[in-house]
């Protein structure tokens, strides 16, 4: 059980490091070291405790449920629906952003137009997607082991060029800071997963174990890094924040700074088109419909000139509904009928905060 325990947290720590870790700098350069971490850490604090709340209640309603089927049960056909609307929003910015930053990567290895390298890829991937291919449990393990390796890499090269800099909180950069603990939930958001995690263990205390592992594991590495970077470049870091390294440390550092997204976005992008089609097959029988409506829209998106950070922006409402109000409402939901027994007053808090937050970015992006 130890090594299914460790398979688990390198499954989960290799979903939860995507595209979002790559905006967390941009996201927080105009806060500054404490604000910045501020946001990373009640992003984290606040994704890992909703996601503690699904891994309870699937294991006081049906282990075996997949999260929409959670839902259903509890919210009937209506509750699944708006659920699975959710994900997808949340899905196709985290699609968008990867087409951005994959093409963006690939054009510095093969010097084409990343517009063309992005569609090419696409259309691979589509492919993979839709034959259902998925990756092995040691590829993806080797991989994750492979990108926290170059991300410590990354960390340790950029200590000599760090200066620590503060920025006070005040009413013009308020937004900044909830723009910031949106994309750090985005880069946090594990939630879809869970199931899996519940059926690979059996084991309410392990699964609760292998999540915070992960956390731990994420937290570090998105505050080490973030930091790492606003260090060195300030007010200048751009979206895809490790491309604007490569000037400072020199041209040794390219392969090392496209190859990191890459990684990231191409694992990624085939996770979470695989388990958006997988949920939607559950409402739509056929699949190239469930296909179309997976795959098409992060391109049209992408076409339409969407940025990497609009794009995780985008997805982060959808998993700021998906990942912290759904499962908030779910817990006091359930303690009413007296199933769950966490205190009301926690699931009020973090409901309270994400629809904070929800409407926040609504207001400041509509």
């Amino acid at each position: 059980m130890v090594q299914e325990k460790w398979k688990t947290v390198a499954l989960l720590t290799g979903t939860q490091i995507g595209a979002g870790v790559l905006g967390l700098p941009y996201a927080i350069k105009g806060l500054g070291f404490f604000w910045g971490t501020t946001a990373i850490l009640l992003a984290s604090l606040l994704t890992y405790i909703t996601a503690l709340f699904l891994v309870d209640a699937l294991y006081r309603t049906n282990p075996n449920y997949h999260l929409f089927e959670l839902v259903e049960h509890h919210y009937g056909p209506i509750g699944s629906y708006l659920f699975t609307l959710f994900i997808l929003i949340s899905a196709y910015g985290a699609m968008t952003a990867y087409l951005v930053g994959m093409g963006e990567s690939i054009q510095y290895f093969i010097h084409v137009s990343a517009v063309i390298d992005a569609v090419v890829l696409w259309a691979l991937l589509s492919y993979t997607i839709y034959a259902g291919i998925r990756l092995s449990s040691d590829v993806e393990s080797a991989g994750t082991f492979l990108l926290v390796l170059l991300f410590l890499i990354t960390i340790l090269w950029a200590i000599p060029f760090i200066k620590p800099y503060h920025v006070p909180i005040s009413a013009q950069n308020l937004s900044l800071f909830f723009t910031a603990v949106s994309v750090s939930i985005f880069a946090f958001f594990i939630h879809l997963i869970i199931p899996e995690a519940v059926r690979s263990l059996r084991n309410k205390k392990e699964v609760a174990e292998a999540l915070g592992i992960t956390f731990l594991i994420s937290t570090t590495i998105y505050i080490l890094y973030s930091l790492a970077v606003i260090g060195v470049l300030g007010d200048k870091t751009p979206e895809i924040s490790i491309f604007g390294l490569v000037p400072i440390f020199g041209s040794i550092f390219g392969p090392i700074a496209y190859l990191i997204p890459l990684l990231t976005m191409l694992t990624s992008f085939i996770g979470v088109g695989l388990g958006s089609m997988d949920m939607l097959s559950e409402f739509i029988r056929k699949k190239y419909i469930s296909a179309s409506i997976v795959l098409v829209p992060p391109l049209l998106m992408y076409l339409l000139h969407v940025s990497f950070f609009q794009s995780l922006v985008f997805g982060a409402v959808g998993l700021i509904l998906a990942g912290g109000i759904v499962p908030s409402l779910l817990v006091l939901t359930m303690k009413r009928r007296r199933v769950v027994s966490y205190r009301v007053w926690l699931a009020g808090l973090t409901l309270f905060i994400f629809t904070l937050i929800l409407i926040w970015e609504l207001f400041e992006y509509l």
